[in-house]
């Protein structure tokens, strides 16, 4: 089992999407081999990598060749409404493999019109804990778009794998951008703007919560919490405190963290929510940053209808 340290932990949190706009090049040569069945799948490699894709109509799925059995990640696309939003599953495969994971989910989930697979090209294929990583990977990129809606329930994670792992396995991300593109499907890696931050934070059709999209710097920035505040844990077992800067760090001893979460992590050297972990001083007494978070949130909703939030003193 692998242990990390804390400032493993914080690169580990960290690495989303403000530190993705650094490793994502200017261009990606994309190679796109186009069979002669036009209802067949095109497949894609990149010149010296070891990244291949493939991409498959739902209603041609039977057609993706039997080497597709292999381990790996794959999104399910839904077709872009005329904004250019759509919707996506994330999901991977171990054994025996992305061929039969896909073809199994032309029964489970009916949103979908198009498939993108992703693999390791010759040589061993990825292993369970390399696609774990990729899925996960890819989950925080397209939760963070302005333009996609994932019907996941859940984020998936895997840090099983070596940090020198984890950033190897970046490689995989900017070809997979670039292929999403090439078919139509933009993701906006920028910061969110707050209407969209809004929008990401309403209730999933059925009533199920999707995960806010608000920033502690949008905190500072509402007025909710001001630069040079003091956070306290709320852990008894794990006494701290903490400033927040005026663009929205954290700072912690000797270090700056971007996330409650890693902030959090560097205090308990284990992973911890740090939206919970975290609370500020108001008017009213302590309160978690959760909360403050949740409040905003419905005020970004309803557009500026609550002028009641508590002012942290």
């Amino acid at each position: 089992m692998i242990r990390y340290s804390p400032e493993d932990l914080d690169w580990i949190h960290d690495l989303g999407r403000h530190e993705m706009e650094g490793h994502i090049p200017t261009q990606t040569i994309l190679t796109t081999l186009i069979p002669a069945d036009l209802n067949a799948p095109l497949e894609i490699s990149i010149g010296h990598s070891v990244v291949g894709m493939a991409i498959a109509e739902r209603a041609h799925l039977s057609r993706l060749d039997v080497t597709w059995d292999v381990p790996g990640a794959y999104l399910l696309l839904d077709r872009p409404d005329s904004q250019g939003r759509w919707g996506a599953y994330v999901g991977k495969s171990s054994l025996p493999g992305l061929r039969t994971r896909v073809r199994q989910q032309l029964r489970t989930r009916g949103h979908w019109y198009r498939a993108l697979l992703v693999r390791r090209e010759g040589g061993a294929s990825l292993h369970s804990g390399e696609t774990g990583w990729l899925e996960g990977k890819l989950y925080d990129i397209l939760h963070d778009s302005s333009q996609v809606d994932l019907h996941n329930g859940n984020r998936p994670r895997d840090l099983s794998i070596s940090i020198d792992d984890q950033r190897n396995m970046l490689a995989y991300v900017p070809p997979v951008l670039c292929a999403l593109r090439l078919i139509g499907h933009g993701v906006a890696t920028g910061p969110m703007s707050r209407p969209a931050a809004a929008e990401r934070s309403r209730s999933r059709p059925g009533g199920r919560r999707m995960r806010s999209a608000t920033t502690l710097a949008d905190l500072v920035a509402a007025g909710l919490i001001q630069p040079g505040a003091r956070l306290f844990s709320s852990s008894p077992s794990y006494p701290a405190e903490a400033v927040v800067g005026a663009d929205g760090w954290i700072r912690y001893g000797q270090q700056s963290h971007l996330k409650p979460t890693s902030a959090a992590c560097a205090v308990t050297g284990t992973s911890v929510n740090g939206w919970d972990f975290w609370q500020v001083q108001t008017s009213n007494g302590l309160v978690k940053l959760k909360e403050l978070r949740r409040r905003l949130d419905e005020r970004l909703t309803a557009e500026g209808g609550d002028q009641n939030l508590l002012s942290p003193s």
